[in-house]
């Protein structure tokens, strides 16, 4: 075992206990959803993983089935240092409506997806280049034969289920098509035949979840359903939801015990180990009549006993994890719900704390404020503070799409210090040799970036340690294909580095075992060193070989070991003879001769002859390992950069070297990190620990980009001043049309934008210029008045300059003349009772043209004294009916504007009739006689004296 102050990039390190506290309190969360979605129907499941490896946890879905500001397709979330969420987008991909889920599926170290399509029945997979860029393998995984018309897949899961070293597919359907498993072939093809034997394959039948876990721990990962619409089928009525796997693709039913959830779907559930025996135990939602949560403890072969029934929640549960939230060593479970509303659905979120005894759970509601239906899950530490956070989807089919994607983050704060936790395996495991199983931790801590370094033992907590990977970011999970290492007593141990050189480790909480079933494992094993470990000469060096010849105190067994600083193919020179007396890990100590020259291709051979089969076995390192001499360690570092100026939304790409005592670069033994002002841009994908770096650049200004050089216990910086300028990339006009008349005055803006859409007017410098009927008179740096001045067409172009960038853009004018007035012959009528008179209208312009004929008039008569001959036109006839005072209103209109004029009328009566009475008179000679004489005028009014 050694000591904490051995070298930490040398291999071994002590063990540092680890800083989280055990408590049981209930924990706070607030919302950290800065950059998602707050509308859309995003139903379906989502998966987290660092995409890009930069040590923080992204988001990656389907994309919504509907929604009035998202399309369909692939749709991932950045997560940018803690702070919010950055959205990247693959709209070609063909997805909709169903599970995501993340891994390196190809082995290249980057994660890769695959999603499942409800609403397209497709089942996709897609290569990932760390950094947001998705590409699709063909062909697709082939469909399942019985999945029916209006079916599709509604969620995936990737594990290793036949321990060959990668991972395989895993999906549920809905509506037919039952459960599947495809086999990665390692070239971009997925293979269905013989690896789905014994899982329902349809028939109408819903299953809404599924993952790979391996729940009765013989080595090989078996399938967790939710499993619905009746899931008995003759299997003595205890339901479908537990398929062992025996690692050929073969599945077992076993899910007895779980009776109560006969005749109902399942909608969701999760493994954990809720009693802490080290066996995994299951929490289910069921809607067997009602809708249950029901908790079901594990035997460890495969019987289930259910011990407690979740209670306490308001609405509908819908989607479930389970997970240690608190820290306190317990799993727990998170539970979403949701009620019903004719406006949009309620979603409600609560997390039941265990006790650690699989029966007892404290509830505890979390305020959310979100919308919709929920349906997906997960947990996972966005921000370092060292506490799952929740991540969730939502929807509903409305008008108004409620839903969308949220996260709700625990509010304990960053830790100045590191300290790390594991969280798988926790205790009781079993791995295959050759398989792949994740291992999984948290870290936190302020000063990031950080690195990890994975170990593992196979003898105990106390090890020692031997290295699974250096050097890796802190994405929280690693995909380990397990060693040839058959061992009861094994146990993982994470160490984290921060950017000050500070480390924390931690050791898995219990121990698991790594079993050879197909009797793969080798007979004799050069443990360590086993390869990029990093020796100085004259230094100790431990090698420990790990056997299982059978070796006694009476018939021991010596193991030659050689070593060649030239590369694998050697020449070799002897180092010494290892007497083994028993099977199991033994240790031979050698020190690195000092005349030894630099070297980074260093490997041991050992050689044993297998007393019982009288073969000789041979093994070596992996990889090669580093011998370096005293003045080989870290001296300077410089940055190499071609050009240390950019512009906004540009880049600056640099590239560290390192350089020892005597000049020469070692950069292949350095690691390196990054700082720089993120105040001017963020950093570029995948430089966790690289000697390359790009800049991209987001806002003007001038800053220092820095590197730190680490090896060993050597830290060297370096840094170089960069400048960032702003560029022009749009320059926007407003208005950009206009249709307007001769006289007007409109006043016309310009605005110019960086790459980033950013105002940048002020630093630009703005030049107007007026063509054709119009002019100008400036008002403001970023806007100019403009008159129109005669009939036709004008332009005012502006041209924006910012260093070499020009732009230019212009507002088009369309000028017509307005009317000016309408001239009428005669301007006034004066004419008497049934008389007629001819009018004539004339239509003026604002540049006194005739537009009369272009044009139609109008003929409205006021004051009831006559009547027009028509109604429009440029003449008239206007005939006087009855005495009195009127108008005559004459008007056109041009271009929605209504020009007019009156003409007075003045109706004059006339003399229509005398009555004279009597008519006859027959009189005498002298006789007097009174007759009356009445005028009357055309209107039958007596006049009396006023007619003579």
């Amino acid at each position: 075992n050694s000591t904490a102050s051995e070298s930490y990039a040398g291999g071994l390190i002590g063990f540092i206990p680890s800083a989280y506290p055990l408590q049981s309190t209930a924990e706070n969360y607030t919302s950290h959803s800065s950059g998602l979605p707050t509308e859309g129907i995003w139903r379906a499941d989502i998966d987290v993983g660092d995409i890009d490896n930069d040590g923080w946890i992204d988001i990656i879905h389907t994309g919504p089935r509907k929604s009035n500001s998202y399309a369909t397709g692939l749709y991932a979330w950045e997560n940018l240092n803690g702070t919010r969420w950055r959205l990247h987008t693959n709209l070609s991909a063909r997805l909709r409506d169903g599970g995501a889920v993340l891994g390196d599926i190809d082995g290249d170290g980057r994660l890769d997806a695959a999603f499942g399509c409800h609403g397209t029945a497709n089942l996709l997979s897609f290569k990932g280049y760390g950094n947001f860029t998705f590409t699709k393998w063909s062909p697709d995984p082939p469909a399942l034969p019985s999945l029916t018309t209006g079916g599709g897949y509604i969620d995936v899961d990737l594990g290793d289920m036949d321990n060959d070293g990668d991972l395989d597919l895993a999906a549920a359907t809905f509506w037919g098509g039952g459960i599947g498993v495809w086999r990665w072939d390692g070239n971009g093809s997925w293979n269905l035949t013989n690896s789905s034997r014994g899982l329902p394959d349809g028939s109408n039948e819903h299953t809404y979840a599924v993952l790979f876990d391996d729940v009765n721990s013989d080595g090989n990962l078996d399938l967790v359903t939710s499993f619905g619409n009746g899931c008995c089928f003759g299997f003595n009525n205890w339901g479908r939801w537990v398929f062992l796997g025996d690692g050929n693709g073969t599945w077992r039913n076993s899910s007895r015990g779980m009776q109560v959830l006969s005749d109902s779907d399942g909608l969701d559930v999760d493994t954990a180990d809720f009693n802490n025996d080290g066996k995994r135990d299951l929490v289910v939602i069921s809607t067997a009549g009602l809708y249950y949560v029901n908790v079901f403890l594990g035997d460890g072969t495969g019987n289930w006993t259910r011990t407690r029934l979740i209670q306490g929640y308001a609405g509908y549960p819908q989607v479930l994890e389970a997970a240690d939230m608190n820290n306190d060593g317990n799993d727990d479970i998170v539970l979403m719900t949701y009620t019903r509303s004719s406006s949009n659905d309620i979603p409600h979120l609560y997390i039941y704390y265990g006790r650690g005894d699989g029966r007892n759970f404290t509830q505890t509601n979390v305020t959310i404020n979100a919308r919709g239906k929920p349906y997906g899950l997960d947990v996972a530490d966005v921000d370092h503070n060292g506490y799952l956070d929740i991540i969730a989807s939502t929807g509903q089919d409305k008008t108004s799409y409620p839903g969308g994607v949220y996260v709700w983050k625990n509010t304990r704060t960053v830790p100045s210090t590191p300290s790390v936790r594991v969280l798988y395996p926790r205790g009781g495991e079993t791995f295959t040799v050759g398989g792949i199983r994740t291992i999984e931790w948290t870290s936190a801590g302020s000063a990031r970036p950080f690195s990890v370094k994975l170990e593992y033992s196979i003898t105990g907590p106390s090890g020692p340690f031997f290295t699974i990977a250096t050097n890796l970011p802190d994405t929280g999970k690693y995909q380990w294909r397990v060693p040839n290492t058959p061992s009861t007593n094994c146990y993982v141990r994470v160490t984290v580095q921060d950017s000050s050189l500070r480390t924390a480790s931690a050791v898995s909480r219990g121990a698991f075992r790594i079993i050879d079933k197909e009797g793969r494992s080798q007979r004799l094993t050069l443990f360590y060193p086993n390869g990029s470990e990093i020796f100085f000469t004259g230094q100790r060096c431990s090698i420990y070989v790990y056997s299982l010849l059978n070796a006694t105190p009476s018939k021991p067994v010596d193991v030659k070991i050689y070593f060649s600083y030239r590369g694998l193919s050697g020449p070799y020179g002897n180092v010494g003879t290892l007497i083994m007396k028993r099977k199991g890990l033994h240790v031979y100590n050698w020190t690195i001769p000092s005349y030894l020259p630099f070297s980074n291709s260093s490997f041991f051979l050992i050689s044993a002859v297998d007393p019982n089969l009288n073969v000789t076995l041979n093994d070596t390192n992996d990889a090669p390992f580093y011998i370096l001499t005293p003045n080989e360690h870290l001296s300077t570092v410089e940055i190499i950069c071609s050009n240390n100026t950019t512009v906004v939304g540009g880049n600056i790409t640099l590239r560290a070297i390192a350089r020892n005592v005597n000049g020469g670069m070692i950069n292949h033994l350095v690691r390196f990190v990054w700082s720089w002002p993120e105040e001017l841009g963020d950093a570029g994908y995948g430089i966790f620990g690289s000697e390359n770096f790009t800049f991209n650049a987001t806002a003007r200004g001038r800053g220092n980009i820095s590197v730190t050089a680490i090896f060993l216990s050597f830290r060297v910086n370096a840094s170089i001043n960069i400048t960032v300028l702003e560029k022009l990339s749009w320059l926007i006009i407003d208005p950009w049309l206009v249709s307007g008349r001769v006289g007007e005055r409109y006043v016309v803006t310009a605005k110019a934008l960086n790459p980033l859409g950013r105002d940048i007017s002020e630093l630009v410098n703005l030049t107007w210029t007026a063509h054709g009927n119009i002019s100008l008179k400036r008002t403001s740096s970023t806007g100019v008045e403009v008159l129109l001045i005669v009939p036709g067409t004008g332009k005012v172009k502006v041209t924006a300059k910012l260093r070499e960038d020009t732009l230019e853009n212009s507002t088009l004018f369309s000028i017509t003349p307005y009317f000016s007035h309408i001239s009428v012959e005669p301007p006034s009528v004066y004419i008497r009772h049934r008389e007629s008179v001819r009018l004539l209208a004339y239509l003026y312009n604002s540049s006194g043209f005739d537009v009369t004929s272009a044009h139609t008039i109008y003929w409205v008569v006021t004051g009831g004294v006559g009547t027009l001959h028509a109604s429009n036109g440029t003449e008239n006839i206007f005939t006087a009916t009855r005495p009195g005072r009127g108008d005559i209103v004459v008007y056109s209109l041009y271009y929605g504007e209504n020009v007019s004029t009156i003409v007075p009328v003045l109706v004059r009566p006339v003399l229509d009739r005398v009555v004279v009475n009597p008519k006859n008179i027959t009189l005498f000679r002298g006789e007097v006689v009174s007759i009356a004489v009445t005028a009357y005028d055309s209107t039958g009014r007596a006049l009396g004296t006023e007619a003579n």
